[in-house]
Order: C-alpha cells, then structure tokens, then sequence
C-alpha cells in the first residue's frame, strides 16, 4: 500500500470478520506471532481491541471503533487498488 502498511491492515481487516486467537491471525495473515502479539498490544493499548484469554491461548477482538477502522481501511485498500 502506498499510504499506509500492508501487514497491520491485513491483520486488521481480518479480525473484522471475526474475533481470532493470535496464532490463527498470525498465519492468516501471513506474518509472525510475535508481530501479531506487538500489533494486539498497540491495539488494547489505543482501545481498538480487546484481548480475552481461554486457557492458554489469547483471542483478539476488535472493539466498535476498531470495526470502524478496519472499514475505514478496507476502504483505503479499494482506492489504491481502483
């Protein structure tokens, strides 16, 4: 992308579907668990996302306004690729 990163886009985009464990997200979105668990940081940390624990794996969970930006960047990505 030419304004804004590839990899936390994609990331973002897919936890808009649905909420995902870090290692499903990593894989899907083609980049390494220890990116996928510095970007969920950043996330909580900015209050788009939510990280709930079930034993010992972590699932992340966009909030309302992440859901905004993760539209918001799906949007971004069709201009650039119009």
């Amino acid at each position: 992308m030419l304004f804004i990163k590839e990899k936390p886009v994609r990331a973002i985009t897919l936890l808009r579907e649905k909420p995902k464990y870090l290692s499903q997200l990593a894989k899907e979105a083609d980049v390494t668990y220890p990116y996928i668990a510095q970007l969920a940081r950043i996330l909580v940390a900015k209050g788009l996302a939510v990280i709930e624990t079930k034993g010992k794996f972590r699932i992340l969970r966009l909030t309302e306004e992440g859901k905004r930006l993760a539209a918001l960047l799906e949007e971004v990505r069709k201009v650039e690729k119009g």
